[in-house]
């Protein structure tokens, strides 16, 4: 259903009455339907809508008659705090389980579930009306005794803070502080490829699987995200150029593709072709394995170019683009355009790590006296 629609219905259904229904977006193309009384809002605790742009389907239709009757029931009731009164003892384990199932990018689920298992083992499956900010401190002070990277702990609280958001909104819990609880951020060393190195993984051919290969140089000769690249149809190539929206920022791009890029995607149009598979427009130019044996097909194509499998990810073909196009002498604003990157703190921090060389080369200009 469209949220135009459920806003008109409910504008409709709140016409001479005190108790106001309204609807909220949430993450992943979700809304939830909440109740405005007394100067506080409250949520009725009815399923997630999916918001689409499609019309309102019969069974949609019904979950909001259920929504407007329920608010009718507590009207008439008189007194509504009552109703909204939530079960504080039930586990925070059943909830969290019910947020990772919420998500639908597989990116989001993974670190949902990273966020649960750090905060369970941390505090235990304790009632989550009794979470407060005290366990999320313990969780990122458990998680620093154990040696995890400060950016790791602070994405974790991040994506917690999230879960605390959900739960407020859902009726579970009730609002927790959690300003000012994130580490600060810490940029550490950029991982690249050299040039050299570029040279040598381009003739190793990728025998176990050809598409993790065409993945990876894809990465480097356009500097988008893994994660964008894997999911791209047929349809985002057109005219020379890559056309998409991302699915991080939302922000509709196009990239002019240069030789190499061109070369890739031909190659992977006649390997869909050789393998009886169809190119329509809505079908993947990539064909992956699962995770795990992507990564085990990259490290090993890393082993027979001679560079070592531990250094990089899959993910370095990013950074190691951006790297590049900045010793080529790439204006920033043009290097931040290309990259999507929504802050220019973000790209300034790749020209952070070339500072030193830079600087040393200056002062080798300085003769000795």
């Amino acid at each position: 259903m469209r949220i135009e629609d459920v806003t008109k219905v409910l504008k409709g259904a709140n016409q001479l009455h005190k108790m106001k229904l309204y609807v909220r977006e949430t993450t992943g193309d979700n809304a939830v339907i909440w109740v405005y009384h007394n100067y506080e809002r409250k949520s009725l605790r009815f399923p997630t809508l999916k918001i689409t742009n499609q019309n309102m389907k019969p069974e949609e239709m019904a979950l909001l008659r259920k929504a407007i009757e329920r608010r009718n029931e507590l009207e008439r009731q008189g007194d509504s705090s009552a109703a909204f009164t939530v079960d504080s003892k039930e586990k925070i384990s059943k909830i969290m389980r019910e947020w990772v199932e919420h998500y639908a990018v597989e990116s989001s689920i993974r670190n949902a579930k990273s966020a649960e298992k750090r905060f369970l083992a941390a505090n235990g499956d304790i009632p989550i009306g009794a979470v407060s900010r005290r366990h999320i401190m313990q969780m990122m002070d458990s998680m620093k005794l154990a040696g995890y990277n400060s950016n790791y702990i602070r994405g974790v609280a991040s994506r917690f803070r999230t879960f605390c958001n959900y739960a407020e909104q859902r009726g579970y819990m009730n609002h927790v502080d959690t300003r000012k609880l994130l580490p600060p951020e810490r940029f550490g060393e950029v991982k690249i490829l050299s040039e050299t190195e570029l040279i040598l993984l381009a003739a190793t051919p990728c025998e176990a699987c050809p598409d993790v290969k065409d993945l990876f140089m894809l990465g480097v000769y356009t500097a988008q995200r893994i994660g964008e690249i894997k999911l791209y149809t047929f349809s985002v190539f057109y005219d020379g150029k890559i056309r998409a929206r991302q699915g991080k920022t939302g922000k509709f791009i196009v990239i002019p593709l240069s030789a190499a890029a061109l070369e890739i995607m031909s190659d992977l149009k006649k390997r869909r072709e050789s393998e009886g598979k169809p190119t329509r427009a809505q079908d993947n130019m990539f064909c992956l394995p699962s995770s795990t044996h992507i990564y085990k097909c990259f490290r090993a194509w890393l082993e027979a170019a001679g560079i070592d499998k531990n250094r990089i990810t899959l993910h370095n073909s990013r950074s190691t683009a951006i790297s590049l196009l900045i010793h080529k002498g790439v204006p920033e604003s043009v290097t931040q355009e290309l990259a999507n990157h929504s802050d220019p703190r973000i790209t300034a921090r790749y020209y952070r790590q070339i500072d030193d060389s830079k600087k040393k080369e200056a002062l080798e200009k300085i003769t000795k006296f």
